[in-house]
Order: structure tokens, then C-alpha cells, then sequence
């Protein structure tokens, strides 16, 4: 769905968010609820890559739903005046996630096409002081999240990077 105008991304919140974890979907939520960035949409589980299925599996069918579950799925990607944001979350951010953004980025990127930037950034309530640099090189955006309830050591606030 588009909008005409872009809308704060609070108003994107919903219940559920398809493949996230109970705390993905409240780190997502907090993200959207605390962010200045509006979208024009925002997509869930987006499938890119070719997918796999061993050679030996012939009949076409099951070849089809073999591909179609091995794609990569992207938690969120959503749409600014300026770009393609695609997004990973996760309650600690290091080395999988910085390896899931580069995969996406490039496959989402010549799978669809867009006509925009891609940024590529990671939602979390930590990020892995090793792979921090990381991130920043690759010109990803970080948005830390607190959430009061989570414990300890993950004292952070929100950052736009």
C-alpha cells in the first residue's frame, strides 16, 4: 500500500509483525513509536535471493515451494521520500545481523530494482561494541532501544547513528 504523503511511523504499529519474536515485535514497536522517519509503507518478510532446492528434486511443485522457503526474508522494509530502508532487528546486533543486511541490501537490490537509495540499518536494544565500527563503515544506520522492563546492560537510547 502507498500513501500519497508519508506518515509517521508510529502509525504503522500493529499487534503483530509477521516472523518477528514477542521481543522483536516490542523492539520494533518502540523504533516506530520513538522515530522521526516517515514512510510511505512498510513491508514485512520480504522474500529475496533465489532460494535453493537440490538438484535431485524434479517434480516442479515441490521444486517451486522449495524455492520460494529457502529466499531470504528481510524482518522490514519501508519506503521515505528518499529511500529504501531495509531493516534488521534484533535484540543484539553483531556479526548476523551486519551478514544479513549485506545480504539483503544486495539481493533486494537486484531483485526489485529501486529507484531509490537502499540503507540498509539494524533496530536493537545492544550492539555488539565489535561489529559497532562495522555498521558505521559500511554507512548502515544503528537505532539502539530501551526498553525499561528488559534488565540490565542494555541501558542505551535511541541513536540515529
Amino acid at each position: 500500500m502507498r500513501f500519497d504523503v508519508p506518515k509517521p511511523a508510529k502509525e504503522f504499529i500493529t499487534l503483530r509483525y509477521p516472523h518477528l519474536s514477542e521481543l522483536e515485535s516490542r523492539i520494533w514497536t518502540e523504533f516506530l513509536r520513538t522515530t522521526d522517519l516517515k514512510f510511505y509503507w512498510i513491508n514485512y518478510d520480504v522474500r529475496v535471493g533465489p532460494g535453493y532446492c537440490p538438484d535431485y528434486i524434479t517434480d516442479e511443485n515441490i521444486r517451486k515451494m522449495a524455492l520460494a522457503l529457502t529466499k531470504l526474508r528481510i524482518d522490514a522494509v519501508g519506503e521515505t521520500e528518499d529511500a529504501i530502508w531495509i531493516f534488521e532487528i534484533k535484540p543484539r546486533a553483531g556479526r548476523t545481523a551486519l551478514g544479513q543486511l549485506e545480504s539483503y541490501i544486495y539481493w533486494y537490490i537486484r531483485d526489485f530494482k529501486p529507484r531509490k537509495p537502499v540503507i540498509g540499518a539494524v533496530v536493537a536494544i545492544h550492539v555488539d561494541p565489535n561489529i559497532e565500527e562495522l555498521f558505521r563503515t559500511k554507512g548502515y544506520r544503528i537505532f539502539t532501544i530501551k526498553l525499561p522492563d528488559f534488565g540490565e546492560g542494555y541501558e542505551t537510547v535511541i541513536s540515529t547513528g
